[in-house]
């Protein structure tokens, strides 16, 4: 009688035992048996056992969380991840079904479940359990800056992939990978940097001057004991609450504000007695827009930014006549007499008026002009 009496291989499945060709069944003793007769010219006895390995398989959950503020479903668009098995091959979901392939496949957070508390959720179901490798390729998002990123509890660094990386072992009883990615506004400053060309404007022509600056929800900016401040409603900045430069510029300055687009509007660039030649933002000609203001639109970044508004006045001189008018009253005095009468006339600038050849000019030094110059 032989009896194998011991056929299980751990992790595989005993399809059959035959034994001198037959199959034959486990008995009451757990063995498998034959029985044989030996004769003086010997026997063998064939065992023939045939295994399929069990492959135990349990799914894999990857959870993600995003904890930073005004994050949209846009901004998370760009998002990456990659899972691979102990063979180096990439997983991946095709139709709710499972794939694999040896080529690098990335997937994007939109191809993962969003839960109702906020987080995503992707799981890979049915898998064979062993040792698999998580990875986000890509965690930046535009105009935000990652404060750190915990797998599984614990923050991890940056690698020299560019990846943020996990290393986990699948059991039957499942796995669930998280991720929490946390961010922070990027902030930059935003300064506007004004230029007046032109001749004879003070200090009172330019109080009029105004502008605007607009975030991208449409809010106004403004400063107010130093800090800056919005507003749903418009304000309007005076020229007054800029800082003049010792270049003769004048500049305002919106120290760390988030960044992102803006719209700066010069909404009052008229003096009066002046002619408006052009306004340059940013070193390019504008025209008056249909509102009646200039417009640029400027993106804002981390690294600041600087907008240029150059205005060039020319002065409108309005003239008229100035005349003066001299009467004599007296008895027998002579033209003779009347040749020592001298007058002067002067400006606001204290220059001295007079005429040569019909032409009006003007001198620094006092000049005087005899009544002989004068029509009678």
């Amino acid at each position: 009688t032989v009896k194998e009496t011991q056929a299980n291989i751990e992790g595989y499945e005993l399809e059959y035992v035959k034994m001198n060709g037959s199959e034959v069944s486990e008995g009451t003793d757990k063995a498998y048996t034959s029985n044989t007769v030996l004769t003086k010219d010997g026997k063998t006895v064939t065992i023939e056992d045939k295994y399929k390995e069990i492959i135990e398989t349990g799914d894999l959950t990857i959870k993600k969380t995003i904890d930073g503020e005004n994050i949209t479903e846009d901004d998370l668009k760009n998002l990456k991840f990659t899972v691979q098995n102990e063979d180096g091959k990439y997983l991946y979901k095709e139709d709710g079904k499972v794939k694999t392939s040896k080529d690098k496949v990335e997937i994007a957070l939109g191809e993962f479940d969003k839960n109702n508390d906020g987080t995503y959720t992707l799981t890979f179901e049915d898998i064979e359990v062993g040792k698999y490798t998580v990875k986000e390729t890509q965690a930046n998002i535009e105009g935000y800056d990652i404060e750190y990123v915990k797998m599984n509890g614990s923050e991890v660094s940056e690698g020299t992939d560019k990846a943020y990386t996990s290393n986990t072992v699948l059991t039957k009883d499942g796995k669930t990978v998280t991720i929490e990615d946390a961010y922070k506004v990027q902030t930059g400053d935003l300064e506007i940097r004004k230029t007046i060309d032109g001749e004879n404007i003070t200090e009172d022509d330019l109080e009029n001057l105004k502008f605007t600056v607009q975030n991208e929800a449409g809010e106004y900016l403004y400063k107010e004991d130093g800090k800056v401040k919005t507003s749903k409603d418009k304000h309007e900045i005076a020229l007054g609450e800029f800082d003049k430069n010792n270049d003769g510029t004048y500049s305002l300055k919106f120290e760390d504000i988030e960044v992102g687009k803006y719209t700066v509007k010069e909404t009052q660039a008229n003096i009066e007695g002046y002619e408006l030649e052009y306004v340059r933002m940013n070193g390019s000609e504008v025209s008056e827009g249909t509102d009646k203001a200039y417009t640029t639109n400027t993106v804002l970044t981390k690294d600041g930014k600087t907008v240029t508004i150059e205005d060039k006045y020319k002065e409108i001189i309005e003239t008229g006549d100035l005349e003066i008018k001299k009467t004599i009253d007296g008895e027998n005095i002579t033209e003779d007499d009347l040749e020592n009468l001298k007058f002067t006339v002067q400006n606001e600038a204290g220059e001295y008026l007079y005429k040569e050849d019909g032409k009006v000019k003007t001198s620094k030094d006092k000049v005087e002009i005899k009544l002989g110059d004068f029509d009678k």
